[in-house]
């Protein structure tokens, strides 16, 4: 099995359609999530009775793969690579819709997921007033 992790921005837009973060930043999203439909796990599992609670536009760093160099903290540099390139316009709708929050996901077989927080990348995300959760896993591969 892989070590991978990834990284996604989260934005719930409340009343508002998700649409409106990419009208506003020129960024498109790699999902939304509608307010009132059926609730799909992280795989994708429908559970039909459970609907959506929030309008959620979502970034996602796509799933990377562990290598020698890598510290699990550049899916994180990926989507602040993404804010900086349209920095005054994510700032306004960051502002605009105070619940938002980078989700960090690891899942790692052969030893524990590992990061570096640097100062540089805590700034930037103090810049854009996002909070970080960090999802990580270890899970040992018995074959």
């Amino acid at each position: 099995m892989d070590n991978y992790f990834g990284c996604n921005l989260i934005i719930d837009t409340e009343e508002c359609t998700p649409e409106i973060v990419t009208e506003l930043t020129g960024v498109s999203h790699s999902k939304i999530i509608l307010k009132g439909t059926p609730f799909r796990t992280a795989i994708g599992e429908l559970i039909p009775e459970k609907l959506n609670e929030s309008n959620l536009w979502i970034l996602e760093s796509g799933k990377m793969l562990e290598a020698d160099n890598y510290y699990a903290n550049e899916a994180i540099s990926a989507v602040l690579s993404v804010l900086k390139q349209n920095r005054e316009a994510f700032q306004e709708v960051l502002k605009r819709f105070p619940k938002k929050h980078m989700l960090v996901y690891s899942y790692y077989y052969e030893h524990n997921p590992y990061f570096i927080l640097t100062k540089e990348l805590v700034s930037s995300l103090q810049e854009f007033g996002i909070d970080i959760e960090f999802d990580l896993y270890f899970l040992r591969d018995e074959s």
